[in-house]
């Protein structure tokens, strides 16, 4: 067991995989490659073609249970401990904004009422392991009294987390039964994914102008008819009783500096203000040939994650302006939104092109 403590001065003990004793149990499950691919790889890629689907596998070591997908988790493993209730292991595929490996452990430190894990400190928390083709981030941090043991790798243009968080006493005895499922893992490729959802496809009639730029609004967006007037342009984004916006809007020179920007951006999600820029995760991207960044911010003191408050903000310098494309709403919807987003940022170009 490894443990991490405030002085940082701890021994990261060798991971040993587990394989529990009877039959294996192997799941697949489709995935469908988001219609967008993420913006920082071409943002004119074309969006028409059939995107490969694949199945992701595997294996449920002994006495583990499967559940099925429900709100934002793709599927929920049910752990066994002594003495009590199996412990929930959170299978969910998020955007690729939520890809930072460092403020992911940080946010799960927190939870845990652990101290801030620092850059160099990563390699005391985090374990690298290439198998089936995946590159896969273990991570095992353990606090006073919770332990949290996680993983996170790439596939399909989404973040993939594989987490559960429960007693030290309970989660330390199926350590390496969590590494062993980790560890099998897989990807299969398939037959071609059906066509996207609607609002994902980046339709030719919908281009607009905006003075700098053209983009091309995802067909399921619709006009903000009460937009303010300092809007470039707005867009209504919906799906069931959820409902959030998309807001285009743009100002001269660097509006008040990036970190004063982030702090106000951070507030209206209800998360506390930084002191530096590093204290940020920002994603480095490429919008219209442009390098930008992009921020995803979400409310963390929330009894149910779905609900909370979420912001991705794409940041375009240009021509002495700076373009702001915000997305903003219920962090479920704006999961369920974000391959819409995706797509709607891949096909910004500037007007003169």
């Amino acid at each position: 067991m490894h443990k991490y403590k405030p002085t940082l001065l701890f021994l990261l003990n060798a991971l040993i995989v587990g394989h529990g004793c009877g039959e294996e149990r192997i799941h697949k499950y489709q995935v469908a490659k988001d219609p967008a691919e993420p913006v920082a790889e071409d943002p004119h890629a074309g969006h028409d073609h059939a995107a490969p689907a694949a199945k992701l596998t595997w294996t449920l070591p002994d006495g583990w249970e499967q559940q099925p997908a429900s709100g934002m988790r793709f599927a929920t493993l049910l752990m066994p401990v002594e003495n009590g209730d199996p412990l929930e292991v959170r299978v969910t595929p998020l955007a690729m904004a939520a890809g930072d490996i460092l403020g992911n452990v940080n946010r799960w430190a927190v939870q845990i009422d652990l101290p801030q894990v620092t850059e160099a400190d990563l390699p005391k928390v985090t374990k690298h392991i290439h198998d089936n083709d995946l590159h896969i981030t273990l991570v095992d941090l353990e606090g006073p009294q919770q332990r949290t043991l996680a993983a996170m790798f790439t596939h399909a243009g989404r973040v993939w987390f594989f987490a559960v968080t429960g007693a030290v006493d309970q989660v330390s005895p199926q350590r390496d039964a969590f590494e062993a499922m980790v560890r099998s893992i897989r990807v299969e490729a398939s037959a071609p994914a059906p066509a996207p959802a609607a609002d994902a496809v980046v339709t030719a009639p919908t281009s607009t102008t905006g003075s700098g730029f053209t983009w091309q609004k995802p067909a399921a967006w619709r006009d903000d008819p009460n937009a303010s007037s300092m809007r470039v342009a707005s867009f209504i984004i919906s799906d069931g009783d959820m409902q959030g916006e998309v807001a285009v809007t743009r100002f001269p020179g660097d509006v008040g500096g990036l970190l004063s920007n982030i702090n106000r951006w951070r507030g209206q999600v209800g998360l506390a203000p930084i002191q530096t820029i590093e204290d940020q995760p920002i994603q480095e991207v490429k919008v219209a040939d442009l390098s930008s960044a992009l921020l995803d911010l979400i409310e963390s003191d929330v009894e149910d994650p779905t609900e909370a408050r979420r912001m991705v903000v794409a940041i375009v310098p240009q021509g002495g302006m700076t373009w702001f494309f915000k997305m903003t709403g219920p962090s479920a919807l704006l999961e369920k939104k974000a391959a819409a987003y995706n797509a709607f940022l891949h096909s910004i170009h500037q007007a003169d092109e």
